[in-house]
């Protein structure tokens, strides 16, 4: 949803239509739900710690989605002017250069951290030195426990990690054309639920965890097909 609302900044008003039908294809029913950020979820669903982003909860997901299908051109997105309820008297719009700023940045710095540990030398970090990492960037105590429950739920992500950083040593390497190598790592990190699996239609990032525990639980949609049929009911 996030990397969809970055790219109307500067998108071809002619096509505003696709773009506000792609949203419509992200509405859910009752009975789904929005996942929060990242940090949030793994706070949440490892920790037990409630979320720290409530304007990123799914409620408010939900009327982002609604602010974007009920709009009738990008610049009543952009100018706010948009109605969701004729009782309601308030308009609604995003800061879509803010939300495509957030992601540049973050891809920055992602790209930053690749050239840094390239320049270090080291073949490899271990996944108990990434482990640390992860448990200092969500503000948690660094004990041994906290650090055994990233290795065990997030090992697909730390195997996505070393995939990257081993290509990153490559002479012909493009940092800045695999700076949304980023995005991907995000979306691994719900994995941590033991419950989830990640349909994607990225062979490369599949290949790329496939080291993994956890591997089986990324798909490719093709193989989500597969499944589907062969467990169709008889008509």
């Amino acid at each position: 949803m996030y990397e969809l609302l970055s790219g109307a900044p500067d998108g071809d008003e002619s096509r505003f239509g696709e773009y506000r039908n792609a949203f419509a294809a992200l509405r859910i029913s009752r009975r789904q739900t929005y996942l929060p950020l990242v940090g949030d979820f793994i706070r949440n669903r490892l920790f037990g710690l409630p979320l720290r982003r409530q304007d990123f909860g799914p409620d408010e997901l939900s009327k982002w989605i609604d602010i974007v299908v009920r709009s009738s051109s990008r610049a009543d997105l952009l100018s706010g002017l948009v109605e969701l309820d004729e009782s309601d008297p308030q308009s609604y719009g995003f800061k879509l250069a803010m939300v495509r700023d957030h992601i540049s940045k973050g891809k920055a710095q992602y790209v930053e951290r690749l050239k840094a540990l390239k320049a270090e030398g080291k073949k490899r970090h271990d996944i108990g030195t990434w482990a640390s990492r992860i448990v200092y960037q969500l503000q948690l105590p660094l004990t041994k426990q906290n650090k055994r429950k990233i290795e065990e739920a997030l090992d697909v992500a730390y195997h996505h990690d070393v995939s990257i950083r081993t290509k990153s040593r490559e002479k012909k390497f493009n940092f800045e054309k695999h700076a949304s190598s980023w995005l991907d790592s995000n979306q691994l990190f719900y994995l941590a639920d033991p419950n989830f699996i990640f349909v994607t239609a990225d062979r490369k990032l599949v290949r790329e965890v496939s080291a993994s525990s956890q591997a089986k639980r990324t798909l490719l949609f093709d193989d989500l097909l597969k499944i589907a049929k062969v467990d169709m009911p008889p008509l």
